[in-house]
């Protein structure tokens, strides 16, 4: 099939009445690249400068709040993993549980608050 075009000179791929291709067959049939391997090193030899860079920006106050946010997301993540969404938490754990645990943390938090001042 590679190779199989249409009168419009357009991949001829198996499309249903919505657009989507059609169960068994791929708009990418011959995969990524065969250079995206060489590409991704490359960008991997750059890591602990662009590492460096974030940090800076993190610590410089002259930078714009949204730049040092968004640098200091970018660290977290790169450094333990995308948080998981609130609503995949809650549905592993007891919701009652997981209130209990809620009010003990923010109790101890301003007991905290109160006495270190």
């Amino acid at each position: 099939m590679k190779g199989d075009y249409d009168d419009d000179g357009v991949l001829g791929i198996p499309r249903n009445e919505h657009g989507h291709y059609m169960k068994g067959f791929s708009g990418n049939r011959d995969g990524r690249p065969s250079g995206f391997k060489h590409v991704a090193q490359l960008a991997r030899e750059h890591t602990e400068d662009a590492v460096r860079v974030l940090a800076e920006v993190l610590n410089d106050p002259s930078q714009p709040a949204a730049c040092r946010v968004y640098a200091c997301n970018s660290l977290l993540d790169r450094a333990w993993g995308k948080p998981v969404p609130a609503n995949e938490m809650v549905a592993d754990a007891d919701r009652s549980e997981l209130v209990q645990a809620m009010v003990v943390a923010l109790g101890a938090m301003r007991t905290r608050r109160i006495t270190n001042d």
